[in-house]
This record gives structure tokens, sequence and C-alpha cells, in this order.
């Protein structure tokens, strides 16, 4: 594609979109546009461009882009854990506890936990 091409062919693309919604921001896009869309997006990727600047030039929100492109979407915030029971040895353990201000206190064995909260408060 040339320079500017990929913006001409988005443009030309937003205005085809524009008109088979007929400007709804949730109708149902059909499916041989939204392939359109897809070839489009990627192009424009390949070519460096953000999700974000790609679905400005198109039209339409980012995450609906790359929800139609099959792009990974971003690492989640929250991420499962498995809660499993800690062995005895666990009670022997040191504590390491960083201060707002960075120091970092190590060694601390849990039974000296609630004696320094309680120093520092």
């Amino acid at each position: 594609m040339t320079v500017g091409g990929f913006e001409r062919a988005a443009r030309a693309l937003r205005d085809e979109l524009t008109s088979a919604t007929r400007g709804a921001r949730f109708a149902r896009v059909p499916v041989e546009l939204r392939a359109k869309v897809v070839t489009t997006a990627r192009r424009g990727r390949r070519e460096g461009r953000s999700w974000r600047a790609v679905a400005r030039t198109l039209g339409i929100e980012s995450k609906k882009l790359q929800r139609w492109c099959g792009a990974e979407p971003a690492a989640a915030k929250w991420v499962p854990v498995e809660i499993v029971e800690a062995p005895a040895s666990a009670a022997q353990s040191r504590l390491a506890v960083v201060l707002p201000n960075g120091v970092r206190l190590e060694g601390l064995s849990v039974g000296d936990a609630p004696a320094l909260l309680r120093a520092l408060l």
C-alpha cells in the first residue's frame, strides 16, 4: 500500500461503515464489511500504527477493533491464584518489610512483625 494509502482506504471504509450502520453505535456490521475492516486494520498495524490510531481512523472503538481482529487482549489486572496450605516450617520463616520511605527490614520472624507494626504506629 502506498504512503497515505492506508488513510484513504480506512476513511473510505469508515464512510461505508457509517452508511451500513446508519450511524448507530451498536448496530450489527455485515460480515463482509467486518472482514474488510479486519484486513485494513491488520495492514495498519503492520505499518506500525497503534490499535488506537487505526480504530480512530476507521471510526470505531479500539477494543471492538481488537476483538474483531482476534488480537490478544491487554494483560488482566487480576490474575486467578490458588491458595494452598503453608507448610509447618512457614511459622519459622523470616519476613522482609519495606516501609513507605523505602527502608527495607529483613530477617523478622512472624512473631516480630506485630511488635514492629505497633512500634511504627
